[in-house]
């Protein structure tokens, strides 16, 4: 393999160095599924994505924090996971330079400069930047409980508008404090040390 990326998607122009790789990604356009679990019918449009799901009915979590104990079902999952030992934050606002641990909060935080707010009550109108805050108000001001399945899709970081000088900021959002293990003497664990990158 060269490194050349010779397999272009025809539908939003990213690039892959193998077909397959293209192929598996062209799935991502489709609204097919025919990767349906025989245990609650819900449809995937791969067969790794119906092999995860099944760990939601078995309640397999194979992959465990060397460092904490807690074992999650994914192993992106521990990756993410991970950063609240090491205290990486990856994800940078291009609007102010704030840091955030994980992607979901950096496009809720994103929301305070552009003004968007995806999630919006049928009953009075309402619009909310996160799904927490408009989960607590359906639930107190109109007491409906909508569940996770019925969660509308954020819009991607693709149709956001090009950072301009910052709103003010409204702490809408703030997850609680977290405060993270103490890291161990000699981190990463040599099993986890394939999921780092030490320049």
């Amino acid at each position: 393999s060269t490194g050349i990326r010779n397999f272009t998607c025809d539908q939003c122009g990213k690039s892959f160095i193998q077909k397959g790789n293209l192929d598996a990604h062209m799935l991502t356009h489709s609204q097919d599924k025919p990767f349906a679990c025989e245990l609650c019918n819900k449809g995937f449009k791969t067969a790794m994505q119906l092999r995860k799901h099944h760990s939601v009915h078995t309640g397999a979590k194979p992959h465990q924090c060397d460092v904490c104990g807690r074992s999650f079902r994914e192993r992106g999952t521990l990756r993410e996971h991970l950063r609240i030992h090491t205290g990486a934050m990856p994800f940078t606002c291009e609007y102010c330079g704030k840091a955030f641990r994980f992607k979901g909060i950096l496009t809720t935080h994103r929301r305070q400069h552009t003004g968007e707010r995806p999630y919006s009550c049928l009953e009075c109108q309402h619009h909310f930047t996160n799904w927490p805050n408009y989960n607590k108000h359906m639930k107190r001001r109109h007491n409906i409980n909508t569940s996770r399945q019925t969660r509308a899709k954020p819009p991607t970081a693709n149709n956001l508008p090009p950072p301009q000088d910052p709103l003010p900021l409204y702490e809408e959002y703030a997850p609680a404090a977290y405060h993270p293990h103490p890291l161990p003497s000699s981190f990463p664990p040599p099993a986890l040390q394939q999921f780092f990158t030490f320049t």
